[in-house]
């Protein structure tokens, strides 16, 4: 099973969206890719940016704050060991980050995946919603997944293209917005039926509180490899 690690950045005070999506996609992320010691063992690299618009879901506050989630996944987890501790990362890649994020409030982490729908790749929007005070339970994330392979069944819909329930497993760095989210790519609008069932099922299986989103549109600088 591949690793994969969620990178969550608090963007730079005075960067704003814009400059936080123009920093990431013009100049760090093509930085990061012309260091071999560092992106030469990636199996997925994308980057996720903030949308100025609502939750068409679950109509969720967006992440205040923080208006990008990186994702980069590593066959094994000697590799993403050997990508940090690379010349590259240390000397260029890593002091970098400095010029688009705030360390406080930004996160790191580590995360098991239970696949729903599997594929999106080529999606034009991601949506990413965080669930606060859900203790990071593998046993409740496949729940939670099993509950929305249920919903879409019932509700067939080409607007959901996958979807994911990620799991942290270890914070690397920060504190996560929640330890459970949904990763889901969208393809079009989503029915008003099959959001309400969504809604529905998320109220029965997380009554403690509102979840946080953050929608986005991708960018894949390397896309997923097979394990």
């Amino acid at each position: 099973m591949s690793v994969k690690l969620a990178i969550l950045p608090q963007t730079l005070t005075g960067l704003g969206r814009a400059g936080l999506r123009s920093y990431l996609s013009q100049h760090h992320g093509p930085l990061v890719m012309a260091h071999a010691d560092v992106s030469g063992g990636f199996r997925a690299y994308v980057h996720h940016y903030a949308l100025d618009e609502a939750d068409p879901v679950f109509a969720a506050p967006a992440l205040e704050g923080r208006d990008a989630l990186t994702i980069i996944r590593f066959a094994q987890i000697a590799d993403m060991i050997a990508s940090k501790a690379s010349a590259g990362y240390r000397d260029v890649v890593g002091p970098d980050e400095d010029n688009f994020r705030e360390l406080d409030g930004s996160v790191a982490m580590l995360l098991a995946e239970s696949v729903v729908r599997a594929g999106g790749d080529s999606a034009a929007r991601k949506l990413f919603v965080f669930r606060p005070g859900v203790e990071a339970d593998p046993a409740l994330a496949q729940s939670w997944a099993d509950s929305v392979a249920q919903v879409l069944a019932s509700h067939p819909a080409e607007a959901i293209a996958a979807w994911r329930v990620n799991t942290v497993v270890r914070v690397a760095e920060g504190t996560p917005p929640g330890l459970i989210f949904d990763e889901i790519a969208l393809d079009g609008p989503v029915p008003p039926a099959l959001a309400d069932a969504l809604r529905d099922a998320a109220r029965r299986q997380f009554p403690h509180g509102a979840a946080l989103s953050l929608c986005s549109a991708p960018l894949v600088f390397v896309p997923l490899q097979k394990d």
